[in-house]
């Protein structure tokens, strides 16, 4: 079986959400879609340098990529037998 199994709508979740701001911006672009989406990036570069600590993670994320998380375990295995674990 490959895919997601029978029913499952998780890659749909966030199609509604895309969909309204595909929305706005066809309603708010001042000449053409890049313009709108410049002046979105324009705006957020601008909070960024003012402090906004969000805004600029969201420009850090976007450049330079997110951060990786480095995760270190240790993993003992013991065997038992049933005899063991009565």
């Amino acid at each position: 079986m490959a895919g997601a199994p029978m029913g499952n709508n998780n890659a749909g979740k966030g199609r509604a959400i895309r969909d309204a701001f595909n929305r706005a911006l066809k309603m708010h672009r001042p000449v053409d879609e890049r313009d709108a989406l410049d002046a979105v990036v324009k705006s957020v570069l601008a909070e960024a340098m003012d402090g906004n600590i969000i805004a600029a993670k969201e420009v850090f994320d976007r450049v330079e990529g997110k951060a990786v998380t480095t995760v270190d375990a240790t993993v003992s295995m013991h065997e038992k037998s049933i005899e063991d674990l009565e």
